[in-house]
């Protein structure tokens, strides 16, 4: 996860990072970066060297392409983010990530069907949607009632994806063949 931490010992989840995807780019490019990265699960890394790396793109311009549209995936998810702390509820906001990170994990072959491994915990949920612990507590139990979504022992279950996309607000057309998984 990229996270900040605030000065009364508050931690802010900006992201949630997943297979492939990229950190630590900023202190490339500005030699400093405004956010921390821990492991949630083991990880393997490829480290670049950052003296090698301007060259590397300019010798290489799909892989500069590459980097960008990552990037603007990530300011698109950050831009959703920060709208749905200010105007949805928790259980839609909850159900909105929930459904995002089964996209992400299905883009990466990681989630099939309707359930798949998702190793996050209220206190994570909470940091990454502003809202307490208790709050989180609540919306799962209120997406569970619904049958909406469930998240127990870090197995998420989405039975319908169109039946929790509509009560969250979550845009299919994000998921690329959303309408063949529904």
């Amino acid at each position: 996860m990229r996270y900040q931490m605030l000065p009364k010992g508050t931690r802010q989840i900006l992201d949630f990072v997943l297979p492939g995807d990229l950190v630590g780019l900023a202190p490339v490019f500005f030699h400093s970066s405004g956010h921390s990265v821990r492991a949630l699960t083991p990880i393997t890394l490829c480290v670049l060297d950052r003296t090698l790396l301007p060259e590397l793109l300019r010798e290489q311009p799909e892989l500069s392409w590459a980097f960008l549209r990552r990037r603007i995936a990530e300011q698109e998810r950050t831009d959703t983010r920060l709208t749905l702390l200010g105007r949805l509820g928790a259980d839609e906001r909850i159900g909105y990530l929930l459904l995002e990170m089964r996209e992400r994990l299905r883009a990466r072959g990681l989630f099939r069907g309707h359930s798949g491994a998702l190793p996050l915990n209220r206190a994570l949920l909470a940091d990454a949607m502003g809202l307490s612990r208790v709050h989180v507590l609540r919306a799962m139990r209120a997406l569970r009632a619904r049958g909406l979504a469930d998240l127990t022992d870090r197995i998420l279950t989405i039975p319908s994806v169109r039946n929790l996309a509509r009560f969250s607000g979550y845009p299919l057309t994000r998921a690329a063949g959303a309408q063949a998984i529904l």
